[in-house]
């Protein structure tokens, strides 16, 4: 994809751009080729860059040569680490490349032959008349190693396939691992040719987007909310950096796994990872495995498009949890939650307005966070949450796990200093007392109160989790109530979930 970029840069006489990938059953063998119409190799090509382990030849000036001077920059292409080819080796012993620089004649085109892999040397040659190349480009042929493949079982993929499988559903993971590749894809098997296009995916219907981008999983996201929400994330010189929306944890238990991974985020055409939304954000790799990534937004343009979210999201019929879901991924991205719902207290859920309605005809409440209300979880039906303890996520939620977006979590906010701004606005508390709260010492909290989180429906008894305690008028002298001693904090006790049943306070 690199070398077909490329060659639509230095020639203007290019035919339209293409890469076409077959698979095919070739006697007892199944052989894979890819092809492209490309720039080419050279002779010293394919000797000094392509065989040169770790030292990736679009990074250097002699890998084009004359043309040098129109070689993209180094984060605008997808292959950079100089290792890609070199796993051929693991799911394959025999490998064929044959490659022909486009602005060299036919009798210039070059094969390099591995027989057994890189157990022995490979052979250069020039290719014999009937295998020459009429155009510039290259053709890597390679016999797949079955059983090697089916020892893998692709776990990585993530498709645990078996090799058969793979071969029939190769036109589905070709799609899925190329969402946005602006270089058309030709996709050769034995039962169909197709094409994949993944250049109109911030205009085309969101729809036909997310059915390449989710693949078998589609159906199962239908009911989470429409695709009119899927938008734009735009930089301030209007660059689109994705296409996206939030989407809702499944269940009730409040956690994620990697199955709720849904969206992907991709370089230069093709996936780099997945993320807790529904649709594509633009990221670049972070390292050779090509597994992580930084996304290129911008924190500007995550709050500004996570803010749009919001709003698009809290008109729909959203559950409590799921606004609160929600909520938690836009304020994690520096956004304005708006009206959604985001807190919980006595079973119901939340928003800036309500919230602040029910603090006014109170003079005392106690702020837990969810996860420690949910471990004390008594699930016995004569326990119900407390109404005088508000459990909200203490953290900022990422919408990918596998992105390292430094300045994103720099602006993100989390929803529990949401809700002590709320009270210490309605109780009229000085900032000096909120600091106080939070004061950490040798990494440790210095500062726990236990909260009331359930109680039994007589009223008589009650489980509490850490917390905070907060009163209308509250001064330093009453937070000081709560400090633990250095000597409590740094044992094992002290550094445990305070959970106790109790019927005083």
């Amino acid at each position: 994809m690199d070398a077909v970029r490329l060659r639509l840069l230095v020639d203007p006489e290019a035919q339209p751009p293409l890469v076409k990938l077959e698979i095919k059953e070739d006697g007892a063998a199944t052989v894979l080729t890819v092809r492209d119409n490309g720039v080419g190799m050279s002779e010293t090509a394919l000797v000094d860059k392509l065989l040169s382990f770790g030292k990736s030849g679009w990074l250097s000036d002699e890998a084009i040569g004359e043309y040098s001077d129109k070689l993209p920059e180094k984060m605008s292409v997808s292959g950079r680490f100089g290792i890609g080819f070199f796993s051929i080796f693991m799911i394959a012993k025999s490998v064929v490349v044959k490659s022909r620089r486009f602005d060299a004649s036919p009798d210039q085109t070059v094969l390099l032959t591995f027989n057994d892999g890189l157990y022995s040397r490979p052979l250069l040659s020039h290719a014999e008349h009937s295998d020459r190349m009429t155009a510039g480009g290259t053709e890597i042929l390679v016999v797949l190693d079955t059983e090697t493949i089916e020892s893998i079982r692709l776990d990585r993929a993530p498709y645990n396939l078996s090799f058969h499988a793979f071969v029939s559903r190769f036109e589905e993971i070709v799609s899925d691992w190329f969402p946005t590749s602006e270089i058309p894809l030709q996709i050769v098997t034995p039962s169909k040719n197709t094409n994949v296009d993944g250049s109109k995916w911030q205009t085309e219907p969101a729809v036909e987007l997310l059915k390449r981008v989710e693949g078998g999983s589609y159906k199962e996201m239908l009911g989470e909310h429409p695709e009119q929400c899927l938008t734009l994330v735009i930089e301030d010189d209007n660059t689109v950096v994705g296409r996206a929306t939030f989407r809702t944890r499944k269940g009730d238990s409040g956690w994620r796994s990697s199955e709720d991974a849904k969206g992907i985020v991709a370089s230069q055409g093709a996936k780099i990872s997945t993320g807790h939304f529904r649709g594509i954000m633009l990221g670049t790799p972070t390292r050779a495995a090509r597994d992580t990534a930084r996304l290129r937004a911008s924190s500007n343009a995550l709050r500004k498009w996570s803010t749009e979210q919001a709003q698009l999201l809290q008109g729909l019929s959203l559950t409590g949890s799921e606004q609160a879901d929600v909520a938690q991924s836009v304020a994690g991205c520096g956004g304005d939650i708006g009206e959604l719902k985001f807190c919980e207290l006595g079973g119901q859920f939340h928003n800036r307005t309500t919230l602040r309605e029910l603090l006014h005809e109170r003079d005392e409440i106690w702020v837990a966070q969810e996860a420690a209300v949910i471990l004390a979880d008594t699930r016995l039906a004569n326990w119900s949450r407390s109404d005088n303890c508000i459990s909200v996520e203490t953290g900022s939620a990422l919408i990918s796990s596998d992105t390292q977006n430094y300045h994103t979590w720099l602006s993100a906010v989390s929803l529990a200093d949401i809700t002590k701004e709320i009270i210490a606005e309605v109780f009229s508390l000085d900032q000096e007392v909120i600091d106080r709260m939070e004061l950490v010492e040798d990494g440790y909290h210095v500062y726990r109160a236990p909260c009331p989180a359930w109680v039994r429906s007589d009223g008589g008894e009650r489980v509490f989790v850490d917390g905070s305690y907060f009163k209308r008028g509250m001064t330093l002298a009453d937070v000081e109530a709560f400090f633990r001693p250095e000597e409590i904090r740094k044992t094992r006790l002290g550094r445990e979930s305070f959970r106790r049943e109790s019927t005083d306070f």
